[in-house]
């Protein structure tokens, strides 16, 4: 009696324990997995072609090293086809030095240029030249600020001198020319236009007396049709030549007009 119960109650448990066992299968290997493995399995797969996907778009594989060149020496980023491209610095024999961004194997980016007699450019390159917005400082402590084009100053640009004179304009081939306003360290100031770096065309200059004068400009002096206003209120008006004019005069009061010619400092009534 004893015995079959225990046969009986081994016939009870077997089966209940049997039903939990999970459903074995095996891969390739010859290891056991579990139906939660075989959906890790699948989500493994998911994720793997996802990371595929992206690797596609990804930029082409960079390599960092050092190379020789005849003029100098690189050390940075090249790609797969030996060109530098990405972040770098190079130094040449001469001693300039050049730290920042590359493509395609030119400066192109962002970059520092420390030239060897003190020099220093920071700012935009393209195509292996200044380009872009752009701070240069001479090693006098000069500086400018501002568009370069194809190498030199071009666009519009500050440009400070070390005994605090300043320029403030338009730029064409490193030279001032359009409009433009420049402040001398002693208080004058003009404002108008320039042409081959100098005042000429239309212009105002205030001077640190108070005194102003507008009109006509020429290789950097009054000349042709301007009028000169003193702080008292007084008028000069008329034809100017190499800075000197013959004018008519006019009073605040406007009681008298006279001419006045400046070479001979004789008065015409």
């Amino acid at each position: 009696m004893i015995r079959k119960i225990f046969l009986l109650t081994t016939m009870v448990v077997v089966p209940v324990y049997a039903s939990h066992i999970p459903d074995l299968t095996k891969n390739l290997a010859g290891n056991v997995v579990s139906d939660k493995d075989e959906e890790n399995l699948e989500s493994v797969k998911e994720k793997s072609t996802f990371t595929n996907a992206v690797k596609q778009v990804e930029p082409p594989l960079r390599r960092m090293w050092s190379k020789m060149y005849d003029d100098g020496a690189y050390e940075g980023e090249f790609t797969e086809k030996d060109k530098r491209e990405g972040k770098g610095k190079y130094v040449w024999a001469n001693g300039d030095v050049y730290e920042g961004d590359w493509k395609n194997d030119v400066r192109e980016g962002k970059g520092k240029f420390v030239y060897v007699n003190g020099d220093v450019y920071e700012g935009d390159f393209k195509n292996g030249v200044k380009e872009g917005k752009g701070k240069f400082v001479w090693v006098d402590g000069t500086v400018y600020e501002g568009d370069w084009k194809n190498n030199v100053m071009e666009g519009k640009g500050k440009y400070v001198w070390i005994n605090g004179d300043v320029y403030e304009g338009d730029w064409k081939n490193d030279t001032r020319e359009g409009k433009g306003k420049f402040v001398w360290a002693d208080g004058n100031v003009y404002e108008g236009d320039f042409k081959n770096g100098g005042m000429e065309g239309k212009g105002k200059m205030v001077y640190v007396d108070g005194n102003v004068y507008e009109g006509d400009w020429k290789y950097g002096v009054r000349e042709g049709k301007g009028k000169y206003i003193l702080v008292n209120g007084n008028t000069y008006e008329g034809d100017w030549k190499n800075n000197k004019m013959e004018r008519k005069y006019t009073d605040k009061n406007k009681k008298m007009e006279r001419k006045y010619t400046d070479k001979n400092k004789k008065m015409k009534i």
